[in-house]
């Protein structure tokens, strides 16, 4: 089975210990209008602190529509979750654009967002296999 993680900022993963699982969010499915399609956890096959070009960045995801996304490459969750998916033919059935899949895969790593995976419930802590703080932080965590 491939490895999948998650990535997060600190102050998101105080919110998930304190909640007992990594929660859904917006699964990105319309460029034109949030929460069209069911909400997911993001998950990605790609380890790498430093290639995830879409953490703290504002993304123009149309034209003078920008998505700005939180620094979340400080805390990497590898996880074992169930029900987990290829995001691409996964937002497919969920009727996304093939315009708009062009548009988000251009933020991904390969260009292609072949990396990304969802999983249409939340995470319990107990799918958590590892907790890894980014190198630069690690004093402050232990």
């Amino acid at each position: 089975m491939t490895k999948l993680y998650h990535f997060t900022c600190l102050t998101h993963w105080e919110s998930i210990k304190a909640a007992g699982y990594i929660d859904v969010t917006e699964s990105n499915i319309s460029g034109k209008k949030e929460r069209v399609g069911p909400d997911v956890v993001w998950l990605t096959k790609d380890c790498d602190w430093n290639i995830q070009p879409w953490q703290g960045k504002a993304i123009e995801v149309s034209p003078g529509r920008y998505v700005s996304c939180a620094p979340k490459d400080e805390v990497r969750l590898e996880v074992k979750a169930p029900e987990v998916q290829p995001w691409i033919p996964w937002a497919k059935k969920q009727g996304a654009k093939a315009s708009w899949l062009r548009v988000l895969a251009k933020s991904s790593k390969t260009g292609k967002g072949t990396e990304w995976y969802i999983c249409p419930s939340v995470i319990p802590l107990e799918a958590i296999v590892s907790v890894d703080f980014k190198p630069c932080l690690e004093e402050h965590n232990e």
